[in-house]
């Protein structure tokens, strides 16, 4: 549940294989919603943050250092 929703409207393109604004705008309020949070508790994050990368490590096997994402 929320205290405060977040809405927005953008018109979706009728190409559905296109990458469209609606997409886009979604990932940046989910990645400022995920921000948000991490600041307010930074020592859960740094931890989660951490597990994240050495998933990723375990993954491709690589162990210098990558961005996180691409």
């Amino acid at each position: 549940m929320a205290e405060i929703p977040i809405t927005f409207a953008i018109p979706e393109h009728p190409d559905i294989f296109k990458p469209t604004a609606i997409r886009f705008s979604l990932l940046i309020v989910l990645d400022a919603l995920a921000l948000s949070v991490a600041r307010e508790r930074p020592e859960l994050s740094s931890e989660y943050l951490r597990r994240v990368r050495a998933s990723l490590t375990a993954y491709h096997g690589r162990t210098v250092p990558l961005p996180l994402g691409d």
